[in-house]
């Protein structure tokens, strides 16, 4: 008896360590940003759950560093100079159809299909001064309101201009 309650004490010990294991290996919602500015500043890690807050645990040039998590969720289109209807359609994504969300059309809220730009344009294409190829292929691997423009190098996340290049 006493050895029978051994072996499921051993097992539900074996069951709760792997679960806990599982949870760890999920990490933090969030990608991690293509390009980190302050890599020689951040914090050294292994995994997620290593790092502060939302920060997630990044590889760059082999080695890990916890860095700010980039959002992969779609943006809502920009307005551009004129106000929409000013009806109330939705009042959150849930009142939309599939692949729709709720956004503020200048008036009132609609449903509309996701931007999967970042708003602004991709400006001055001399920089970055140092080339690495292609750091970036979508506006949501640049960090914050960085963008993904094409320069000299290939494409690199570069700060926009909000206004039309001519």
């Amino acid at each position: 008896m006493a050895h029978s309650l051994t072996v499921a004490a051993m097992i539900v010990m074996t069951c709760a360590v792997e679960a806990s294991q599982m949870v760890h290996h999920h990490g933090k919602p969030g990608e991690c940003p293509v390009i980190f500015d302050t890599f020689d500043q951040a914090q050294k890690c292994h995994h997620d759950r290593d790092c502060h807050g939302k920060e997630k645990c990044c590889t760059y040039y082999h080695e890990s560093v916890c860095a700010p998590p980039v959002s992969t969720l779609p943006w809502c289109p920009m307005i551009r100079g004129v106000m929409g209807t000013c009806i109330e359609q939705c009042s959150g994504n849930w009142d939309c159809k599939h692949h729709e969300i709720c956004c503020f059309n200048g008036c009132g809220h609609v449903c509309m299909s996701p931007n999967r730009e970042k708003p602004g344009f991709c400006g001055d294409r001399r920089f970055p001064r140092t080339c690495r190829g292609h750091s970036c292929h979508t506006d949501f691997q640049c960090y914050g309101d960085l963008k993904c423009c094409p320069t000299r190098c290939g494409r690199s996340c570069v700060m926009p201009s909000y206004w039309p290049i001519d």
